[in-house]
């Protein structure tokens, strides 16, 4: 995190400009902003809020999250652990993706110790140790603090290489050693992966005298014939291709943006997973449709809540057969019958989902999203209990007087049974009785 951490510090500052500012129709995406992917508390679960405090004991420059940090939480444990899942996916560019999206999902109060890869494996195992009960429940086992705390890698290197992982790399070497001609691995050895494992963790600095020693050890583990030639070769590739790692994801592309490109645009590029996860609302609802439709649905700037929804999918299908600009005239159209924005959060929704709420602005009637309907309900509830509160000190302030003048013993405890079970009529009924 530390090796972007400046950038996404810069990102969130533009967003914040171009976005909720200068309102441009045009501009940066920032996947950590609490203003558009905010969540309530009251609606977080469980198993969310142990990982939190979890993650917090191990990154505490953690600060916040929102609802993208736990919807591609949760998709990432269901890829991973869920029961019929493959543990470890096969389509690793997926698992990633949902990580990096966690990752710059979270906001940090300063720069962490670890890079990236390290709070991918501190996510990892903090994964492992969910599952799903019968009833589709999450849970977690009690043991997740302590090897995540103790885990002596995390400790000693800030990231881990898991089993599946070390496997591919290797794989990747004993292909680079053949396609090379330098050689063939004929047998290896009982530890020679905790060796591999070693080498791979030493990465710039394999390039030091004092631990070509370290390379030696790791090739006789190999059944072939080796030389000096071989370990400079060898260290010369683990430079090369950082350990023989494949990139699976590009944090820039994920947060970037400039004027000329569409924000959608930019996050269909680098986020293939969210195309299928848009795809499968599709063919849920039984709408064939493909990745390249999808793609083109996005460049036409429609919203992605919208793009969830059955009326714009039925919709669509009856244009979808028209070139750009009549899809693009048609999509005018249908906007303007069937949607309206948010006055409070600037959220595109349906019509028929909007809510009327007259205490937004007292001089005509608003139609306003749910969760701004629900958010201005608490604050309602808040300022009733805070009057209430103040309505009971006042009453309770009263009683003393009055118990002061007749000069009777009541305690606080009693004060407070006597004002509830009479309620507000309190101090008519004891004027009327007079």
């Amino acid at each position: 995190m530390a090796d972007i951490y400046d950038m996404l510090e810069q990102i969130k500052i533009n967003h914040e400009r171009e976005k909720h500012i200068e309102r441009k129709d045009k501009y940066q995406e920032d996947l950590s902003c609490l203003k558009y992917y905010g969540m309530k508390k009251k609606y977080e679960q469980e198993w969310f809020k142990i990982f939190w405090k979890i993650f917090q004991k191990a990154i505490s420059e953690a600060e916040s999250y929102n609802r993208n940090t736990v919807i591609k939480l949760m998709e990432y444990i269901t890829l991973t652990r869920k029961e019929g899942e493959e543990k470890y996916p096969s389509n690793k560019r997926k698992s990633e993706g949902l990580l990096d999206t966690t990752i710059v999902s979270i906001r940090y109060r300063n720069k962490p110790d670890y890079m990236k890869i390290g709070i991918k494996s501190i996510i990892k195992v903090i994964c492992e140790h969910y599952m799903f009960d019968e009833e589709d429940n999450l849970l977690i086992d009690n043991k997740v603090e302590e090897n995540l705390l103790g885990n002596g890698e995390l400790i000693t290197y800030n990231y881990i290489i898991e089993d599946d992982e070390l496997d591919i790399r290797f794989l990747r070497f004993e292909e680079w050693l053949e396609e090379s001609e330098l050689t063939t691995i004929k047998d290896k050895k009982y530890n020679i992966m905790r060796y591999f494992k070693e080498i791979l963790h030493l990465e710039e600095n394999i390039i030091k005298d004092e631990n070509r020693d370290k390379v030696r050890k790791f090739q006789k583990n190999i059944n072939y014939q080796w030389n000096d030639d071989l370990t400079d070769r060898i260290i010369g590739k683990l430079i090369e291709t950082k350990g023989f790692v494949k990139e699976y994801d590009n944090i820039e592309e994920l947060v970037s943006s400039n004027e000329e490109d569409d924000v959608s645009e930019n996050l269909s590029e680098e986020d293939e997973n969210f195309e299928m996860i848009m795809r499968n609302y599709w063919l849920e609802n039984g709408y064939e449709i493909d990745i390249e439709k999808i793609r083109r649905i996005i460049n036409f700037r429609v919203e992605y809540e919208i793009i969830k929804t059955k009326e714009f999918m039925s919709f669509y299908k009856t244009i979808e057969e028209l070139d750009d600009k009549g899809i693009e005239e048609e999509l005018r159209i249908w906007h303007y019958m069937y949607t309206i924005e948010c006055p409070i959060c600037n959220k595109i929704i349906l019509k028929k989902e909007a809510i009327e709420a007259v205490e937004y602005n007292k001089e005509f009637i608003e139609r306003i999203c749910k969760s701004c309907h629900e958010k201005k309900l608490e604050n309602l509830e808040d300022e009733n209990e805070l009057n209430d509160e103040m309505e009971i000190e006042k009453r309770l302030e009263w009683l003393k007087n009055l118990i002061k003048v007749l000069e009777i013993e009541v305690s606080d405890g009693e004060l407070l049974k006597l004002i509830s079970h009479m309620g507000r009529s309190l101090e008519s009924n004891f004027f009327t009785q007079k």
